[in-house]
């Protein structure tokens, strides 16, 4: 699990690479009577209406610091330095353990509060974008994120990810800030 200080950075075990392909399982919950009505009107606006996206600005001066922290012990000692996008994973991964519900799929006529938190990260290839998974994300420190992350981009760009690695996404992230994006939607 993640945690924010520099000394339990340093990863405990290897990363897992022996993964567990994504099912529907979870915690299912009928959705009807007034829930089945949301479900339906908030599809019926996805399809019929214009699209919102809110945006707000996130102080991120101490995990700045940390980084810095992290860069001072160095790769060789934590596998890999965290990136901010790790951050983010990392972060991603403890608010869906808090928040269940945003770990969750429709399938049918169900909510199904799925029993694994695996965080997909997009990655630009050459011929387009590529979203390989950190599996079991929730279970992993920040520098096993970190390491995981560097292997699945650099095995992206070499185009060499295994289908495996490239499916069971419970939720996603994208990065576009080195490219001076502030917001976008997808």
């Amino acid at each position: 699990m993640f945690s924010p200080t520099a000394e339990r950075m340093v990863p405990t075990t290897n990363t897992n690479t022996n993964f567990i392909a994504y099912r529907s399982d979870g915690n299912r919950t009928p959705i009807k009577g007034m829930r089945a009505i949301i479900a339906d009107r908030m599809h019926s606006s996805l399809q019929e209406m214009a699209q919102l996206t809110l945006t707000m600005d996130v102080n991120m001066d101490r995990v700045v610091e940390l980084r810095e922290q992290l860069k001072d012990i160095g790769s060789e000692e934590l596998g890999a330095v965290p990136g901010y996008t790790d951050f983010v994973i990392a972060a991603a991964a403890q608010a869906l353990i808090q928040h269940p519900a945003a770990n969750s799929q429709i399938d049918g006529n169900d909510i199904v509060e799925l029993n694994q938190i695996n965080v997909g990260m997009a990655v630009a290839v050459p011929d387009g974008l590529v979203v390989p998974v950190v599996h079991g994300t929730d279970q992993l420190e920040l520098a096993e994120i970190a390491m995981e992350t560097s292997r699945l981009a650099e095995a992206a760009r070499n185009k060499k990810l295994s289908l495996a690695e490239m499916e069971g996404g419970t939720f996603s992230v994208t990065a576009l800030g080195m490219y001076g994006v502030d917001a976008f939607t997808q």
